[in-house]
Order: C-alpha cells, then sequence, then structure tokens
C-alpha cells in the first residue's frame, strides 16, 4: 500500500464553504417588472385606494354625486341592472382618477420623509461634532445683565454742512459671562460678535437678521485688568474662566428699531479656533428696554438659549 496521501482528504470546511457559495441573485422578475417595481405598483395602488376612501375629499364627494346622477339617469330608459353598473363604473372611474394622481402624491409623501429623515441626520451630526469637538463654550449670568434700547432724534448740527436730525435707535447691552473648557488643552478665542435677528412670520420660524448699520463688542476682565483685547486672540486655560463684562452694541434705522417685539433676539457669537461658532441667543423684553430708564433684565434662564451654528469660519 502506498504512503503517499488520498486525493480523497477532505479540505477544510471554512475553503469548502468559500467554493460552495453562490452569488446573490438579482430581484425577482416576473414578466418584464422585477419585484421592487411591483413593489411600488402596490405602494401606488395602496395610495390610490386610501385617497378614494377619504371622504373629505372635495373630488370624492363630486364623483359620489355624479355617480349617483348617471345612475338615475340610465335607471330612467334602462332597467336596475344598468344603473347599478353605471354607479360601479363610476367608482371604478373615480378610482383610476386617484391611481393617476397617485404618483405624483406618493412621490410627495417620500419626499417629505426623505426631507425629515435627513434634517434628524444633520441633527444627530451636529450633535455629535458638539460632543466630540466643541469644547469650549461659554455662559451668560442672565441674573447680572440689562439691555437698553435708546432712540435719538436730536437735531446734528456740525460746521460744514445743513443741520440734520439723527433718527436713530441705539441697542446697548452688558451681560456677565464666563468660558467653560472641556479640552485638556487651552483653547483660543479669536473674537466676539454680536447681531440682532427676528424670527419670520411665515410660520415656518426662520431666522432672518437684522441689518445694522453697526455692530461691536467690547469684553473687560472683571478682575480690572481693563478691556480683552483679541489680536493674538483670548487663551482659555481653566475649565471654568474666571467672569467677563461683555457689552454689545448696535445701530440701527428706525424702520427696524419700531419693529423689536417678542420675535427679535440679540446674539452674541464666539468664534474660537478649531470649532464652529457658539452663540447665545437673547431674548429682552423690547417695551421695556425702551421706555424704562434702567433698562431690561432678564426674567428667567430660557431667555438665553444656547447653540452650536453649522458653518465654520
Amino acid at each position: 500500500m502506498s504512503d503517499e496521501p488520498s486525493n480523497n482528504t477532505p479540505k477544510d470546511s471554512s475553503a469548502t464553504a468559500m467554493q460552495t457559495t453562490t452569488p446573490s441573485l438579482p430581484p425577482e422578475v416576473v414578466g418584464d417588472k422585477s419585484t421592487d417595481e411591483m413593489s411600488y405598483t402596490r405602494r401606488l395602488l395602496a395610495h390610490a385606494l386610501q385617497q378614494t376612501r377619504e371622504h373629505n375629499k372635495m373630488e370624492l364627494k363630486a364623483g359620489l354625486v355624479a355617480a349617483i346622477i348617471c345612475a338615475a339617469l340610465v335607471g330612467a330608459w334602462g332597467s336596475l341592472g344598468l344603473s347599478a353598473l353605471a354607479f360601479v363604473l363610476t367608482l371604478i372611474a373615480l378610482f383610476f382618477l386617484h391611481l393617476f394622481h397617485s404618483a405624483s402624491g406618493l412621490d410627495e409623501v417620500q419626499r417629505e420623509r426623505l426631507t425629515e429623515r435627513t434634517k434628524e441626520r444633520d441633527s444627530l451630526k451636529l450633535r455629535l461634532e458638539e460632543l466630540t469637538e466643541q469644547k469650549l463654550k461659554f455662559e451668560v449670568d442672565w441674573r447680572q445683565g440689562r439691555v437698553f434700547t435708546i432712540h435719538d432724534d436730536s437735531i446734528f448740527d456740525p460746521p460744514e454742512i445743513e443741520p440734520f436730525r439723527r433718527n436713530l435707535y441705539y441697542i446697548n447691552s452688558s451681560f456677565k459671562i464666563h468660558f467653560v473648557n472641556e479640552d485638556i488643552n487651552p483653547r483660543i478665542v479669536r473674537r466676539i460678535s454680536v447681531s440682532l435677528f427676528r424670527i419670520t412670520r411665515n410660520g415656518k420660524g426662520k431666522e432672518k437678521e437684522i441689518q445694522t448699520r453697526l455692530a461691536y463688542t467690547h469684553t473687560y476682565s472683571e478682575e480690572g485688568t481693563g478691556e480683552i483685547s483679541f489680536e493674538r486672540g483670548l487663551t482659555i486655560t481653566e475649565p471654568i474662566s474666571s467672569s467677563y463684562r461683555l457689552h454689545g452694541d448696535l445701530e440701527l434705522n428706525p424702520r427696524y428699531g419700531l419693529r423689536l417685539n417678542e420675535h427679535c433676539f440679540l446674539r452674541f457669537t464666539i468664534h474660537a479656533m478649531n470649532q464652529r461658532p457658539y452663540s447665545a441667543d437673547i431674548y429682552p423684553d423690547w417695551e421695556t428696554a425702551l421706555s424704562s430708564d434702567s433698562g431690561a433684565i432678564l426674567m428667567s434662564r430660557s431667555a438665553v438659549q444656547y447653540r452650536v451654528h453649522r458653518l465654520t469660519e
């Protein structure tokens, strides 16, 4: 007997599995349509049937009235069977009318679902970036802040030109803030900006920035070191920094100053290195800010809302 190994020695089972694995088959074809196309057809039929069953649709009511009229007219000259047939045929025609429009309706539903899922995905992505990259934030002490709105209607009389009326609105705000550094490394603030926004009235809650003539901020250290210069950036090393006094000043045309209401808010934004802009939206009582000499204070913590912005700067 030969000592050579037999050719019938079993091979490794994993290799056998790899050799015997069959590739995945394409979708089953029924006639000239794949199963995906058939499922889409079934969705069209279901959508058309659902639209037909919705009795609050005006076209369904009109179709039922037309069916009854046709049945009555046919019944006047024919048998009861013809009247019932006319009624059924009218309902079938109504169903096919919905079926004709169901493609666009179903596509609209799919687009709305896709839009919702895209918004949800972007929101989760932004939240993930906030947790992993947004290390430097700031907090506003809503108890220690005021907002003033001043209407300057005085006459300005320069020496070389004709006198004119200013008619401008000024928004002056001052808040106590501190920075929160969640990174083990120092973070650098490049600048702090202030802007004015309003929520549009079209019901979709979109934000629109109000055009200002001037907008600038001043930041002062509460430790008495004077105004902070951002030429080289403000370095934050501690997990919770010392306090700063943040001032924001804006100059508005009267067409915007007269429209300040509960839909308007101030936005203070910090622009730090290696992260997205981070802002605090402040909702003051604009009526009090304009009428009171002591300005308007924030009534609750909810008057300050924080957010991360999508666009990096």
